[in-house]
């Protein structure tokens, strides 16, 4: 018996058991998933060394040590604006323990003290769900900037409206800009899952 859950604990994929993926394999599959959407290697860079000082940060692990990542994301949105920014883009989502891929469409709705337009590409990390396909649809949140990680890494916490039990989850996007742009305001983003 003993033998055959050890054999079962081998066969099955580190993050199978939906406790999410470790920090090395979010990085892991942060890369991947840049490589596939062709993401320039400089934003590349920038994002990833965010997105690893993000998992590293003390606050960080103390904010989020009940909500494993579930899925991670790659995305690239343009935006503009002055008060009130529009960024629309693109990702290419992974959830944990499987390989495939399932394309984004992203749009987001920025309001606050803000200035400029810029091209963002990053990665987004699905916090918590329990049921993957209750992701998706319109997110709350706010704009997080240079409080974790260091500073230069445009950072937004969302959660999906109304969202309780197995659907309840947080998403997390750390981007690196190009382009002037400055944020201290909150936001709504859609999401729209290619099924």
């Amino acid at each position: 018996m003993l033998a055959a859950c050890m054999t079962l604990a081998v066969a099955l994929p580190p993050a199978a058991a939906g406790e999410g993926w470790r920090d090395d394999e979010v990085l892991a599959a942060a890369g991947a998933l840049a490589k596939q959407m062709a993401m320039p290697d400089d934003k590349r860079d920038a994002a990833k060394s965010r997105l690893s000082s993000v998992l590293h940060d003390a606050r960080w692990r103390a904010k989020y040590a009940g909500l494993p990542v579930r899925g991670v994301f790659a995305y690239q949105m343009g935006e503009g604006g002055l008060i009130v920014k529009v960024k629309k883009g693109k990702g290419l989502l992974r959830w944990a323990g499987d390989q495939g891929t399932t394309p984004l469409q992203l749009k987001s709705v920025t309001v606050g003290a803000q200035i400029g337009g810029s091209s963002e590409w990053g990665f987004g990390l699905v916090l918590g769900i329990g049921n993957p396909q209750l992701f998706g649809g319109d997110y709350d949140g706010s704009t997080v900037s240079a409080t974790m990680g260091g500073a230069g890494t445009n950072m937004m916490e969302l959660t999906r409206k109304d969202a309780t039990g197995p659907a309840f989850h947080k998403v997390y996007l750390i981007g690196a800009s190009s382009g002037a742009s400055a944020n201290a305001g909150g936001g709504k983003l859609t999401i729209l899952v290619g099924r």
